[in-house]
């Protein structure tokens, strides 16, 4: 089958929005499909986009310019995505996160899959969605969690429930990879170590991160991603010595680094950061974190969303923490660090979940089947 996806991620870049669009587009292609991907181009365009996300050259890329002009830069990108779409055999289905793009091809008589992360942040947002939903040509919503399909169903009562299905993110099986020019010179005391991987915009993982470090200066906390002046933020709010920040490490040498941690933690705030300044609620994360951790079969000590309990079981594969309660954490962390045969259990078991429901190879067949 031949599939078309849309998306207005910038590639390359940093976000995890197009890690999982790229990583996507790779599942849909090693599960034997024809796959065009259409992005916003990136003033990093010398980079070799799929080495950048560790994904295979099994997929077309066509990069689009996104004028930064408000108002009209999304209008203008739509428009050069349509003209290059004309110009080539229409694929068998539309697939996507960006629901402006894929209503301006529903008159191309395709089905058309969306998959939404988010609600409506506005009523221009709702109207364009209302219309997407309402075309006979829309097939499928991929909605990443419960919370996001009881609320779609709430806006608007009329959607078929039958056309929603509710398919969590997913990652690759791991390949744990040593390099030998890996540097170790930041793991080679005996000190337990505490991983976090992903940006550190506001309410993401520092607030719960910075206090920790301070109660528990035997513990080394290792964070893997974040830009330099995001880095700086952080160390001007505190200097914490085992607090050890890497910066931001290629998808491709993450594995590199995913073997030296006794823990991982993924706290989260009840709104967070995202890329471009903005903010989201907690409330229908699905983020691609969790399922990379599980890929680990590491112990994971995560925040307590019902969002979060759809795919991790509080004190049987994982540790949940209240977001607001400084003190589950430091018990969490107390717990695991003094209890190798716990750590080791709880690991076992989320990876074990992990490949039972959560390998992008059957994200994929969900969204398909």
């Amino acid at each position: 089958m031949k599939i078309c996806y849309l998306s207005s991620s910038i590639v390359p870049s940093m976000s995890a929005n197009s890690l999982q669009v790229m990583k996507m587009c790779d599942a849909f292609a090693e599960a034997g499909h024809t796959v065009t991907l259409y992005c916003r181009n990136s003033p990093f365009d010398d980079s070799n986009d799929y080495q950048f996300y560790d994904v295979k050259n099994s997929f077309r890329i066509r990069k689009v310019q996104y004028p930064q002009i408000r108002g009209l830069g999304n209008l203008f990108f739509v428009w050069k995505i349509n003209q290059d779409i004309k110009r080539n055999p229409l694929p068998d289905i539309f697939y996507g996160r960006e629901a402006s793009s894929l209503l301006s091809v529903l008159r191309l008589g395709r089905p058309v899959y969306w998959e939404s992360h988010g609600l409506p942040s506005n009523n221009f947002r709702f109207s364009l969605i209302k219309k997407l939903l309402k075309n006979k040509y829309f097939h499928s919503l991929i909605a990443v969690n419960s919370f996001l399909k009881n609320e779609y169903l709430r806006l608007f009562p009329w959607l078929d429930e039958g056309k929603i299905k509710v398919i969590p993110n997913a990652s690759n099986i791991s390949q744990k990879k040593v390099k030998k020019d890996i540097s170790l010179e930041y793991f080679q005391n005996l000190h337990f170590k505490v991983g976090y991987v992903g940006s550190i915009f506001p309410g993401k993982a520092m607030e719960i991160i910075l206090p920790l470090a301070t109660r528990f200066p035997e513990i080394d906390f290792y964070i893997l991603g974040g830009v330099q002046s995001d880095i700086d933020s952080w160390r001007e709010k505190g200097y914490h010595k085992n607090v050890i920040y890497l910066g931001f490490i290629a998808h491709s040498d993450k594995g590199n680094y995913y073997q030296f941690f006794d823990v991982l933690i993924a706290p989260y705030q009840r709104e967070i950061g995202i890329y471009g300044g903005k903010k989201m609620k907690s409330d229908w994360l699905s983020p691609l974190k969790i399922f990379e951790y599980m890929s680990q079969g590491k112990a994971i000590i995560a925040s307590d969303f019902p969002s979060i309990r759809e795919i991790l079981d509080d004190q049987k594969d994982c540790l949940l923490c209240n977001p607001d309660d400084l003190k589950s954490w430091e018990n969490a962390l107390r717990k695991l660090m003094y209890n190798s045969k716990l750590r080791h259990s709880l690991g076992k078991k989320i990876y074990q979940k992990f490949i039972n429901n959560y390998t992008l190879e059957k994200r994929v067949k969900k969204i398909l089947d």
